[in-house]
């Protein structure tokens, strides 16, 4: 008699857990696609995040170029003594060009005379 309650009790401890071997995969199953749900999830907004990083970088470099070259202009033109000057580098010699009015006996502009220094 206790041969076979042995026994039972093996089978029983079998089928428990055959069943719970089951209701395992089946959880596992329903897991594995809420996470690749939330990995396609995760992949999306770190490709959104990459490109609004991307695009952020990029126009900061274009402002940061912008600035510069309009630094640099701003730079090679002033005024003097109401003549506007621009300068101007070829080489290693540098440039500081204008236009000096030409006037008649009677004070009249007649024209203007390009002058480099």
């Amino acid at each position: 008699m206790a041969k076979k309650k042995v026994k039972k009790t093996n089978k029983k401890i079998e089928e428990e857990r055959e069943t719970k071997k089951d209701q395992l995969s089946e959880e596992n199953t329903e897991e594995d696609k809420e996470s690749g749900k939330i990995v396609e999830k995760s992949i999306e907004t770190s490709h959104s995040n990459q490109l609004k990083w991307a695009v952020g970088i990029m126009i900061g470099i274009l402002a940061i170029i912008m600035i510069f070259y309009g630094w640099k202009y701003m730079e090679s033109q002033y005024d003097y003594m109401n003549l506007e000057f621009q300068k101007t580098q070829l080489g290693d010699v540098i440039f500081h060009s204008t236009r000096i009015p030409v006037t008649d006996q009677n004070n009249q502009i007649t024209g203007s005379y390009s002058i480099n220094f």
